[in-house]
């Protein structure tokens, strides 16, 4: 199932679609700009998918260590949560992905 997301700016412009392994996991059609925080240092990420429990985001810089609290923020999506890293890695030189389970 697809289903449409309205920015912002009111303009529908991500598509959500519902994964057949688990049907409260979506990925979103588009990148989604975002920001994480850990403590006081404010970093941009993307958010690559989302369910009711958590996200999995990229980010410039080093891997987060596991069960670090993070604020995950978008105003795209209407999105401020408190999460904690479950997981992160490396992806590129400068690029890591985490994936966080909300509060």
């Amino acid at each position: 199932m697809v289903k449409s997301f309205v920015n912002v700016k009111g303009q529908e412009s991500y598509k959500i679609m519902e994964t057949p392994r688990d049907s409260k996991r979506v990925i979103l059609m588009e990148d989604v700009d975002a920001a994480i925080a850990v403590g006081k240092i404010k970093t941009k990420a993307t958010i690559i998918d989302l369910s009711t429990n958590g996200a999995r985001i990229a980010y410039a810089g080093v891997p987060l260590k596991r069960h670090t609290d993070v604020g995950l923020f978008s105003d795209d999506l209407f999105l401020l949560r408190q999460s904690r890293v479950v997981w992160s890695k490396p992806i590129d030189d400068n690029l890591s992905m985490a994936g966080l389970r909300f509060n």
